[in-house]
């Protein structure tokens, strides 16, 4: 579970997921809460533990301070029932396209040791040895990025002593029905992003995150979770260049489908800013996915196959590949497509030289060939719409 603030404004030139990855921690249910028989292959058809549409339950959070009240219907604010109503719209979206086993019961997420408890017992010869024997006397809950996630979401806490039954501080929440993934949202009036750029930070928060690529499993079929799933030993490496790239099969060779080399084993490049993990596909060479971090508007932008393929090595999810929309920039283009090297040498009808105009490679607008950083150098015809430039997936 992770919180996903929607910020509705203008654009802004810093990825808002990558800054806020620092300080964002990890809940999720606890393993008993998990079935047993999770697998990572294509969609099946329902079963009673078979993988299912993946269920998002969105809370939102209000502001300053959350009372962990569900978004109540009718609020009268304009900007912030759009706002609801485009994450509601991606959450349902991707129903359709993800699927997991699902969570057996209301879900409950776990709390942090490291927040609550001060000191546990050391002795490993004590019965209740590493439970904790100390609180924090500072603790207030659980919160994430300055929100307040509501007890009745999460499992309680007791305190320990040297031996014998626990002393219950904090008994466990109801917990939340029917559901999969906990999504809490903040709206704010801000400069920091756009409204149509839910699905792009929702798609983050399920786990296209350099936060969390350490994180994805590799699970062979088998009967069993805690037998055959392992932490996938490598997921991104660099290249003779110093390229970071995501290596994962699926995507590997989603890509060289896409570039139309199979059989060639390719990493994905992901794009670098100013030390951060990388979150975000290079602009050069995936245009107009859904994970670039620009955003080029709805109409240009794809959930594209190479996205999804992401999403099944990550050992999380089922996939539903039948939902994939088809990504033209630099489709059978080989290679040495998207290579700073080759982008300007007018070999490629994707990219373009000087500063004319011409078509955008979509063929929907018309366009001034430019560039900008994520290119570094290279340059396209970006669309020139009403004198509006692109806005930016950087949320």
């Amino acid at each position: 579970m992770l919180l996903l603030l929607l910020l509705l404004g203008a654009a802004t030139s810093r990825c808002l997921h990558d800054e806020t990855q620092k300080s964002v921690s990890l809940l999720r249910p606890s393993f008993s809460q998990l079935p047993p028989n999770f697998r990572s292959s294509s969609l099946t058809l329902p079963g009673s533990l078979d993988p299912q549409p993946l269920r998002i339950q969105i809370c939102y959070i209000g502001d300053p301070v959350s009372d962990g009240a569900w978004d109540p219907e009718g609020d009268g604010m304009r900007g912030r029932s759009r706002a609801l109503a485009a994450v509601r719209e991606a959450a349902q979206r991707l129903q359709g396209v993800l699927a997991v086993p699902p969570v057996r019961g209301p879900l409950l997420l776990s709390r942090d040791p490291a927040q609550y408890c001060h000191a546990v017992w050391g002795d490993p010869d004590t019965p209740n040895y590493r439970r904790c024997s100390l609180l924090n006397p500072g603790y207030k809950g659980e919160s994430c990025l300055g929100a307040k996630i509501p007890d009745a979401h999460l499992h309680g806490y007791a305190l320990w002593p040297e031996q014998g039954p626990p002393q219950l501080v904090q008994p466990d929440g109801p917990g939340v029905p029917n559901t999969d993934f906990l999504l809490y949202v903040r709206v704010a009036h801000t400069s920091k992003c756009h409204r149509e750029a839910t699905l792009h930070e929702l798609l983050h928060a399920l786990g296209f995150s350099g936060q969390l690529f350490k994180k994805w499993r590799d699970c062979p079929s088998g009967p069993s979770v805690r037998e055959n799933c392992s932490t996938r030993q490598q997921v991104t490496r660099r290249d003779e260049w110093g390229q970071l790239l995501l290596t994962t099969p699926t995507v590997s060779h989603s890509l060289a489908k896409h570039l139309g080399v199979l059989g060639v084993s390719l990493g994905v490049p992901l794009e670098e800013e100013q030390g951060l993990l990388s979150s975000h596909w290079e602009a050069r060479l995936l245009q107009g996915s859904v994970m670039t971090a620009t955003f080029d508007g709805a109409q240009r932008t794809r959930l594209d196959p190479i996205t999804l393929a992401a999403f099944e090595d990550s050992g999380w999810y089922q996939v539903n590949h039948s939902a994939a929309e088809e990504l033209l920039w630099g489709q059978g283009s080989g290679l040495e497509f998207g290579l700073v090297s080759t982008c300007g040498t007018g070999s490629s009808d994707f990219f373009c030289t000087g500063s004319g105009p011409g078509c955008h490679y979509l063929h929907l607008d018309k366009g001034s060939c430019s560039s900008d950083p994520t290119l570094e150098g290279c340059r396209m015809f970006k669309p020139l719409a009403n004198g509006v430039s692109r806005l930016e997936n950087r949320a």
